[in-house]
């Protein structure tokens, strides 16, 4: 049975294209190796603040391993599992890792009509994080 796992993390710092580029290479090919997918969502706040929610699938011990690893990154600080479990179908099944930017705008958007209960932290809520993942990826398209 497929297993994920979703988490939200603060940047140390916020990343340059390049950087995510990087980032994104290096994710792509680890995860593939391991047969992990997902979605990996990157908040730019403002100059010097962003976030991340990331939803990772796959065989249970290939999501822990890639979670403990991200774990270990320096990029990320004030981790937060949203959810653990087992699944039925993986949602990301055709992406090793497809990757949406957001800027507060988008935020703004996705939290019309409603503010997210840590306006600081607005991916600290599982609810509030799945409204950025549909938002982000309305399909599993390539």
């Amino acid at each position: 049975m497929p297993y994920t796992l979703i988490y939200s993390s603060q940047a140390t710092f916020v990343l340059s294209d390049e950087e995510i580029s990087v980032l994104l290479d290096r994710a792509r090919e680890l995860n593939a190796a391991d047969d992990v997918t997902g979605l990996l969502v990157y908040v730019r706040f403002d100059g010097d603040r962003a976030a991340f929610v990331q939803v990772l699938e796959g065989e249970e011990n290939a999501v822990e391993r890639t979670y403990a690893r991200i774990q270990r990154d320096e990029l990320h600080t004030d981790l937060l599992v949203l959810a653990r479990a087992g699944i039925q179908q993986r949602r990301f099944s055709q992406w090793s890792m497809k990757f949406i930017r957001m800027e507060q705008a988008d935020l703004q958007h996705v939290f019309t009509g409603s503010k997210p209960a840590d306006e600081r932290s607005p991916l600290a809520d599982r609810a509030e994080a799945e409204r950025v993942i549909a938002a982000a990826s309305p399909a599993d398209q390539p």
